[in-house]
Parts: C-alpha cells; sequence; structure tokens
C-alpha cells in the first residue's frame, strides 16, 4: 500500500505541476505583488505537500489510517485551494479555501500522533513533526486571506505573506531539514552542527510570526535564528549529504536547493534590519527574489531531490 501511495502522490505533484504552469499563464489581472504570492501558494498545494508526503511514511496503524486519508485528500483538497486562489477574497473563496485548512489539519494530527507515539525529541524527526504541526497555520491563514480580512490590521499582502511563511518556512524547510538529519552519521562534527540548527530552525517559524505581530525587536532576533539555523541546516547538507547521495541529479538538486537557502536567509536578514546593513528591500522585492528564490530553489529542487533519491520509503 505504500508504494502505491507514494506512486498517488507523485502523479499528484505532476498533475499539479501542469495546472501552476497553466493557472499562471491564464491568471487573472491583480496587484502583481499579491498575485505573484498567490501563485507560490498555488505551487504550494499542488506540488510541494504531495511531493513531500511521499517520503513520509507511517509505521502505527493510527498514523497509517491517517496518512492515506490525507494522500487521497490532497488532490481535491488542492484544486479546491485553486479554486479559492482563482475567485475574488470572500465567503466563497474562504469555504473553498476550508477544504485545503481541513487537509492541513489532518497533516497536524498526523504530526501530533506521530510526536506522541514516538516520545523523543531527535532532531531531524522533531523537525518532520514540526512540518506536519505548522502547515495548518498555512491553511488557516489561507482562509483569512481569501475571506478578505484584515486581522490586526494587517494589509492584504501580509495576511497572504503568513500563509506562505507557514508553508515554506514552516512545511517545506522543516521537512528538508529532517531529511537531511536522517542521512548524518550518528556522530561526528556534521551532527554536532546539525543539531542545534534544526531545533534553531523549528523554533525560528513562529517566533518569526510572532514578531512580525508584537515586536520589532523579537522579529529581528527571530529572523536571524531561523536564517542562522537554515544556513547552518544548508552547510550540512552540502558538507556531509550531498555527496553521499547516490544519483547525481539528485546530488545537483540538493546543492542548488542547499545554496538557495543561503542565499535566501541573507536576503531575509537584510530585510528585517530594515536598512540597517546598507541595503533596503521593499515587501514587492523580497516576494520576487526571497519568496520565488524559496518556492523554486529550496522547496522545490530540495523534495525533487528526495523523491529522485529515495527509493525506500521512511518511516515517519
Amino acid at each position: 500500500m505504500n508504494d502505491t501511495l507514494r506512486r498517488w502522490c507523485h502523479l499528484s505533484a505532476i498533475a499539479g505541476g501542469l495546472i501552476w504552469l497553466a493557472a499562471g499563464a491564464a491568471a487573472p489581472s491583480g496587484p502583481p505583488t499579491l498575485a505573484l504570492i498567490e501563485r507560490l501558494l498555488l505551487l504550494a498545494a499542488l506540488v510541494l505537500v504531495p511531493l513531500a508526503l511521499a517520503l513520509l511514511a507511517p509505521a502505527g496503524p493510527r498514523e497509517r489510517t491517517l496518512y492515506r486519508a490525507a494522500v487521497i485528500a490532497q488532490p481535491p483538497a488542492a484544486l479546491l485551494a485553486a479554486g479559492a486562489l482563482w475567485l475574488p477574497p470572500g465567503p466563497l473563496a474562504a469555504l473553498l479555501a476550508a477544504g485545503w485548512l481541513l487537509l492541513t489539519g489532518l497533516l497536524g494530527l498526523l504530526g501530533l500522533l506521530r510526536l506522541a507515539a514516538r516520545g523523543t525529541l531527535a532532531p531531524a524527526e522533531l523537525s518532520l513533526d514540526a512540518g506536519l504541526l505548522f502547515v495548518p497555520v498555512g491553511g488557516l491563514w489561507l482562509v483569512v486571506s481569501r475571506y478578505g480580512a484584515q486581522p490586526l490590521g494587517f494589509s492584504d499582502t501580509i495576511v497572504a505573506l503568513t500563509a506562505v511563511h507557514f508553508h515554506y518556512a514552516g512545511f517545506a524547510a522543516p521537512i528538508l531539514s529532517g531529511m537531511i538529519g536522517r542521512r548524518l552519521a550518528p556522530a561526528g562534527l556534521a551532527r554536532r552542527v546539525y543539531a542545534p540548527a534544526a531545533l534553531g530552525l523549528v523554533a525560528g517559524v513562529p517566533l518569526v510570526a510572532l514578531g512580525i505581530t508584537f515586536s520589532r525587536t523579537l522579529e529581528i532576533g527571530a529572523v536571524a535564528l531561523l536564517a542562522a539555523s537554515m544556513a547552518g541546516v544548508a552547510l550540512v547538507a552540502l558538507a556531509a549529504v550531498v555527496p553521499r547521495m547516490r544519483r547525481p541529479l539528485a546530488r545537483a538538486l540538493l546543492a542548488i536547493s542547499s545554496l538557495t537557502a543561503l542565499l535566501t536567509m541573507a536576503l531575509a536578514v537584510i530585510y528585517a534590519l530594515g536598512g540597517r546593513a546598507g541595503v533596503t528591500l521593499t515587501i514587492p522585492q523580497m516576494a520576487q527574489l526571497h519568496g520565488g528564490a524559496n518556492a523554486l530553489g529550496l522547496a522545490l529542487c530540495g523534495l525533487l531531490a528526495w523523491a529522485l533519491e529515495t527509493e525506500e520509503q521512511t518511516t515517519v
């Protein structure tokens, strides 16, 4: 059954990629920055989530049942998300987006069951837990965005960017970090560098969101923590994981993903400092440079690398 579900995930990702390309060619007009952000959300729902799900095969019976339900529900839920992003904000768009929220809720429950069943806080496994637990927050903010609500006075762009944050930094990055950690030797320098970096990544995701909401000082510190942590994981991957991967294309894709992480985290720090580094980046520039590179370079290339490399299913 696991092989069948994994193939289903890969077929869903391929079909989703074709839909994503077609949607881009026929995208309705709108504010360019917001349209780009919505394209990033659509890529996550149609392509990145099924690629990540293909890497995760639960061990326990309850987890297997929930995992199977999530894998089967992902394609229709992604199509509902696509419809929500196509429609103008309002109750109907929010109702469609709620289908995606339900799917991400299943993933969050899977992460919770996995964490409870395992009972350990090994950094690689905790990273996988965190990816599953964070993504429902992204699903919730997608519903808020498609309804057109502006909680706490946030603009439409910031609301949509919050949904992006929890789909990419909150979901894709921890999943990739967990896969990298699983390939490391039990001891050694790479493992010693990886452990605090992986834990910092998990902590940094919610701290960045809290900082943006409540405290400029916290935001800067959280961005620095997240950037340093992701850079640490990326350097470990380049030094200790990429050379050991069996397939040349997988090595190239994971190297691109890791190098992209170094670039995008530098951009995040520059943006958080707000000109104190001598360079000022605007939200539209960050959406194009940071968001686009994270989506295509870090997340997509990284997940494709593991799709190619992992012939046997991993155990969640």
